[in-house]
């Protein structure tokens, strides 16, 4: 016969059974993601557009532009390959600015956004998801299905680490994700969501949204993203801007 207080424990003995059985999961994504290293040579082709406004939605400057380049990676490191007719649009959009300021050279902004830096978290996805993870808390497993392909959905609390001159100006920052995992445990999709707010110079508020959708996939040694679709939003003293980004990456087979 059971005595008082043995289904309470009981329970309390399911609950934390739960919750390392969740700290085993995110763990294991975390192991999994660092046997990823990344040194198989690849090839690439990356599509890239970008949508920006800079003020109200009514009165706000507009700017958008797009470029391809192509994308190898090997022992010897990263390279960027501009096509000329690119290069050749950068020169009309720089002569035609030269002539007016308003004109803008949105090919030569879309070129700048596609630096060695920024690139390399897509042909290395699993070192980006790594940082990612810091700190974070896992919050739900279920199982979810993700265009199509039956996954585990991970619901993650985000931590993410501030600098000390930030901690002075951000005074609330909420972070989480979704990450779905294929039927080998790696990554297949995820979902961000990051807001902050905060105020400078104790006059000046601002606020910060971003959202960001981005698709994995395997090839080799390396967890590579194959597209990222973001949008950015700020405001504050009296002035506000929106960007939207959209990368789309297809792998060569080597």
């Amino acid at each position: 016969m059971a005595t008082p207080g043995m289904v309470p424990r009981f329970l309390l003995l399911l609950v934390l059974a739960a919750g390392f059985l969740r700290a085993d999961e995110l763990a294991d994504l975390r192991a999994r993601l660092s046997l990823l290293q990344g040194r198989d040579p690849l090839r690439a082709t990356l599509d890239y557009s970008f949508w920006s406004r800079q003020g109200d939605e009514n009165k706000g400057k507009v700017v958008q532009g797009k470029a391809t380049v192509r994308i190898e990676e090997d022992a010897q490191g990263l390279e960027l390959v501009c096509p000329q007719a690119t290069l050749e649009q950068m020169r009309q959009e720089d002569r035609a600015n030269a002539r007016d300021p308003e004109a803008g050279a949105p090919t030569r902004q879309a070129l700048r956004n596609m630096n060695p830096a920024a690139l390399s978290e897509f042909v290395n996805a699993a070192d980006r998801l790594l940082r990612d993870l810091e700190g974070a808390v896992l919050v739900e497993v279920r199982p979810e299905s993700h265009e199509g392909v039956q996954a585990q959905c991970l619901v993650l609390k985000l931590n993410p680490k501030l600098s000390a001159q930030n901690r002075k100006y951000v005074k609330d920052l909420q972070a989480s994700c979704k990450v779905w995992l294929g039927p080998d445990g790696l990554p297949i999709g995820l979902t961000q969501e990051v807001k902050a707010k905060g105020r400078i110079f104790l006059v000046v508020s601002f606020e910060h949204s971003e959202t960001a959708e981005r698709r994995f996939a395997r090839l080799g040694d390396r967890l590579v993203t194959t597209y990222r679709k973001s949008e950015t939003a700020d405001s504050g003293g009296g002035e506000s801007g929106r960007l939207r980004e959209t990368f789309s990456l297809a792998f060569e087979s080597p």
